[in-house]
């Protein structure tokens, strides 16, 4: 929980964005412009405030498939100070905002500025709108005025040289501003040929390829021989075991935007793939974690592919070979570097010690090799096919992520009454992902207990089990790959496929405002309100109370202004409880 204003929501997408204010408005979002695969913040903001807020709520909704939460900033914004302000991302696609203040740190009528920043991971190019919804408090009758989000293109930022990436396989580009250029990088062999190609431009694309020589300066060659609307290919011959660049812009460079879309590919000589020569370690090439995957092939008899990453200790990573030709049968190694180079000749050869292999799949099936780094190092992975297969469909994708260990087993015990201890009949019990893509579940659809309050669910990686009954609050428990987390005790996971007893106690909703039933009104049950608004399963103190207990004000919704209703009761302050 943060002591903080609202701020502007942040968001990143990998391609160009302008934010479009539909209408005037009270509540608006503006966002900045944006790419793939990178982070952007969206800011949500107050334009003349019609009237003061002491307590208020909305959500901000968005694709999932396009955009993924990461983080919220009320730093600078006209909530920072808020006695309670918080961000919670709910649901998927939906993140829930509010806050509440009882005191002189109120947003004034007629203030303008920021409300929240939100930052956000751009998962895919394209475009897409960024809402706000289900406004209270406060700002119920505001208007409001969403953030319409246009992409560019996957490959940004790429504007200059050691900017590039590799050309392994056809990638579509835009231009998505005055004077953008594209570039991309080619290992190149000496004696071999490639050829420049950007095809299916849209209308108001004319293509301009350049070649440049290692420094990104040393222009080789330059061709633009068509038109608008049509591709440009060149064929160059290489001359020096090196590093090129291509650079593509459009011959007019004020020229952006809509229909500048176009293709950009190098066609190979047969025997090669984009990232030759890398069949030692010494030759091993950067692959960036968390990044888009590399296009690979076995071109050769004998041929391996090698590549390098930092670890950092205690992660664990997943090196994932993908979209593997049907003719492929992977088998991928991983070694320590050790961070040592021992010198041979006139070279450093890196000593690497193999940790671990993995080839668990058959002909044609992709393959994943985990591994928890135990030190900072730099760890090689070497892929090849066990059956030294080469040349037609032998092609794969290669990528390498930060990885969760999904650990197997069951929950099960009592659910007892707090002050009887006797079973509860007719309880929910359920079991969630504590975050999306960290368990897999296959529960059957959730029954309520029985006479005796027994209850046993599958579990699988980190995850909240909760209990509900009408007229009781909801209990929580957070189960993590390493150990069960409850209110008062916590049990050590140590193997997978385990079986784990919880027995669960419920406490009965009293006294209107008292909603942690510990017979007093404090500022925890304010808190406890607060992030019941914010749907936070479990609450800072780990109850989840019923709309029965939270919703003081009797509006039918348990809001920002319940929390602040019952706070001022325990500052002997009016409020709706007197």
């Amino acid at each position: 929980m943060k002591r903080n204003s609202i701020a502007v929501a942040v968001f990143t997408v990998v391609s160009w964005i302008y934010c479009i204010n539909v209408f005037a408005a009270d509540l608006e979002i503006t966002a900045p412009a944006a790419q793939a695969e990178q982070d952007i913040i969206i800011t949500c903001s107050v334009n003349n405030a019609p009237n003061a807020v002491y307590s208020f709520g909305f959500d901000v909704s968005y694709d999932a498939a396009m955009l993924q939460y990461k983080s919220h900033s009320f730093t600078g914004s006209l909530a920072e100070n808020f006695e309670y302000s918080e961000v919670n991302p709910y649901s998927t696609g939906n993140i829930r905002v509010g806050g509440m203040d009882t005191g002189s740190n109120i947003i004034a009528q007629n203030a303008s500025g920021t409300i929240v920043n939100i930052t956000f991971r751009v998962l895919n190019a394209g475009n897409t709108q960024v809402s706000i919804r289900n406004r209270m408090d406060d700002m119920e009758t505001w208007t409001i005025a969403d953030a319409q989000i246009f992409s560019k293109d996957a490959y940004e930022p790429d504007n200059f040289y050691p900017q590039s990436g590799v050309i392994d396989k056809v990638q579509r580009h835009n231009f998505h501003e005055a004077g953008d250029a594209d570039w991309g990088m080619i290992y190149g062999t000496a004696g071999k040929s490639y050829t420049l190609r950007t095809g299916n431009p849209e209308a108001n694309c004319d293509t301009v390829i350049e070649l440049y020589a290692i420094d990104g300066q040393t222009l080789i060659l330059s061709e633009n021989s068509k038109g608008a609307g049509v591709g440009e290919s060149v064929t160059w011959n290489c001359t020096q075991d090196t590093i090129y660049f291509v650079k593509i812009r459009n011959s007019n460079p004020n020229v952006f935007g809509e229909g500048t879309g176009y293709d950009l590919s190098v066609e190979y000589p047969a025997e090669f793939d984009a990232y030759e020569y890398d069949n030692a370690s010494d030759n091993a090439r950067k692959i960036i974690v968390d990044f888009r995957p590399q296009r690979h092939s076995f071109l050769t008899q004998g041929d391996q592919d090698w590549v390098k990453f930092q670890a950092v200790a205690g992660q664990s990573y997943a090196v994932e070979v993908k979209n593997t030709g049907i003719n492929n049968d992977i088998i991928i190694e991983l070694y320590s570097g050790g961070n040592n180079l021992r010198r041979k000749g006139e070279r450093s050869d890196v000593t690497v010690s193999l940790l671990k292999t993995e080839n668990s799949n058959g002909i044609g099936e992709d393959e994943t090799l985990v591994w928890e780094a135990v030190q900072n190092d730099i760890l090689y992975v070497k892929v090849a096919d066990i059956n030294d297969n080469y040349g037609i469909d032998t092609d794969y994708d290669l990528g390498v992520a930060k990885s969760g260990v999904k650990i197997q087993g069951t929950v099960s015990g009592v659910v007892r009454s707090a002050i009887s201890n006797a079973p509860l009949e007719g309880v929910t019990v359920k079991i969630r992902c504590l975050e999306q893509g960290q368990c897999d579940f296959n529960n059957p659809d959730d029954l309520p207990t029985e006479s005796s309050g027994i209850y046993n669910l599958t579990i699988s990686g980190n995850s909240v089990l909760t209990a509900s009954k009408s007229g009781y609050l909801v209990s929580a428990y957070i189960i993590k790959t390493e150990k069960i987390i409850a209110s008062e005790y916590q049990i050590t996971i140590t193997e997978n496929n385990q079986s784990f007893p919880v027995d669960i106690e419920m406490k009965q909703c009293l006294s209107a405002g008292d909603i942690n039933c510990d017979q007093d009104i404090t500022p925890a049950d304010a808190l406890i309100t607060f992030d019941t608004y914010f749907e936070k399963r479990p609450t800072t103190y780990g109850f989840n109370p019923d709309s029965i207990c939270c919703d003081v004000n009797k509006d039918g919704h348990c809001t920002p202004a319940d929390a602040l209703c019952i706070f001022k009761k325990y500052l002997e302050s009016p409020g709706c409880l007197d």
